[in-house]
């Protein structure tokens, strides 16, 4: 997770990572990739940083009809010209914004259904303007859904042909409402205690770049959110960004850099993957990855029932995949004493469901077939990035000291992407640096970056 105070995001996957790179499976992973189904570095300076040689049915109760196809464009102005600003009634609930009127049957995708100003915001550039949103977006399993994000629109003039968007793709939060960071609020029950803005946020809008920032549904709005469920992390992603082209006062291009941290590196690397038959209309020019989680393949044998603390991030998961997915039944995966307390993780934000956890041992938590359940197994596979190529160049900056997504298993997954897509990945690992450090450490390289794909410089790479 990315904030500007507070806690780190997703709680470490390292047993989940270690036990699938053991051994053949190292190997493996990269060959059950490649059988996946389609769902949809540069030189380190010295003393700075070393680089790699390589580079089902939905439940949401905000629902929407959607007709177009995944490949479908919504037009020059998908919001029409009677939708206006959107205005808080007196002494309105926080979430009175989230909830709009239906949907009429036949909007697209991307469909921007209502938008407020907010501010000002800490931490957010005071010469811009930041406007929360509501759109229309799909699930994983292609369900229509109202997801809500932000946009922050620089105070510069727009530039012939409009603002380059940076789509930010933000950490792990939890899947409780109150945990939406388009909400802004610090103090709602259960919710985050900081805000969780996009990195950089004030210097991109300084730059003349038009930041969006999905939440994805079931944050905000009302819902399960499909969390680390591939495809609707990419979607919202992507749709937030239609989303904030619908508005021509603010005029957001074409031309795209999606960026992601954590979970959202997840997100970041499903919507390159997708935007070319989801948003076709997109030029995305670079995805930067920063500490992302990949091998979700993880997922089921860290469900094992052990005497080892339960991972609250892969319990946060199941539940999520459950609720998302067809086939995965909960009762069927979690103990009676679990499946009784399961409600609390959708009311409390990621912190504190990790320190909820804290002391409970994963057989507690999890029956002894949980680590074996095909289903789980397969999603697992499913909802890992690489299986379909991604045209745009991609940047991945890791850590060394990252306690919460092991380096080795990024390493595994460049190695995979750089053996099925050479030439278009840089890889660079910042010693020392942490989770949430290493979008410090790597400032420089990804600014740099962002403006070198903007400008349509030759991408670098760290495949060899």
């Amino acid at each position: 997770m990315v904030a500007a105070t507070g806690p780190t995001g997703p709680r470490a996957w390292r047993q989940a990572e270690q036990l699938v790179r053991r051994g053949p499976l190292l190997v493996a992973g990269a060959l059950l990739l490649a059988s996946c189904a389609s769902v949809g570095a540069s030189p380190a300076t010295p003393g700075r940083a070393s680089t790699a040689a390589s580079t089902a049915s939905a439940h949401p109760s905000t629902s929407a009809s959607v007709t177009s196809t995944p490949g479908s464009t919504g037009s020059s102005d998908p919001t029409g010209s009677a939708l206006a600003a959107w205005s808080s009634p007196a002494g309105a609930s926080p979430f009175a914004f989230y909830d709009p009127a239906p949907v009429p049957t036949g909007s697209v995708h991307g469909t921007l259904l209502r938008y407020q100003r907010v501010g000002p915001v800490p931490g957010a550039h005071a010469g811009a303007t930041l406007w929360r949103i509501l759109y229309l977006t799909r699930t994983a399993t292609g369900s229509g859904v109202v997801g809500s994000g932000y946009v922050a629109v620089p105070g510069l003039p727009a530039p012939a042909g409009g603002y380059p968007v940076i789509a930010w793709a933000h950490g792990s939060t939890g899947i409780a409402r109150a945990c939406a960071p388009s909400l802004f609020a610090t103090s709602l029950p259960g919710g985050l205690h900081h805000l969780v803005l996009a990195p950089y946020l004030a210097t991109l809008v300084d730059q003349g770049y038009l930041v969006t920032a999905a939440d994805y549904p079931g944050l905000g709005t009302r819902g399960t959110l499909g969390y680390y469920a591939g495809a609707g992390e990419g979607y919202a992603v992507l749709d937030a960004i239609r989303a904030a082209q619908g508005l021509a006062s603010w005029h957001a291009s074409g031309t795209v850099v999606i960026v992601g941290h954590s979970q959202g590196g997840h997100a970041a690397l499903f919507a390159g993957q997708l935007a070319a038959s989801y948003t076709p209309e997109q030029r995305i020019v670079g995805v930067v990855a920063a500490a992302p989680v990949t091998w979700m393949t993880g997922t089921a044998p860290a469900a094992a029932a052990t005497s080892e603390p339960v991972n609250a991030d892969v319990l946060l998961t199941v539940v999520s995949w459950s609720r998302t997915y067809p086939g995965l039944p909960l009762d069927q995966l979690l103990t009676p004493s679990a499946m009784a307390g399961i409600g609390q993780l959708t009311t409390m934000c990621d912190t504190a469901v990790t320190d909820a956890y804290a002391r409970t041992p994963s057989a507690a938590v999890f029956l002894p077939g949980a680590a074996t359940n095909p289903v789980l197994v397969a999603l697992g596979r499913a909802n890992t990035p690489g299986a379909v190529p991604t045209p745009a160049p991609i940047l991945i900056v890791q850590g060394s000291a990252d306690d919460e997504v092991d380096i080795s298993g990024t390493t595994s997954f460049v190695t995979h992407v750089c053996a099925t897509q050479p030439n278009r990945l840089t890889y660079t690992v910042y010693p020392g640096a942490t989770h949430n450090g290493v979008l410090t450490a790597a400032r420089t390289e990804i600014l740099g970056w962002i403006a070198a794909r903007f400008a349509g410089l030759p991408a670098p790479t760290g495949c060899g």
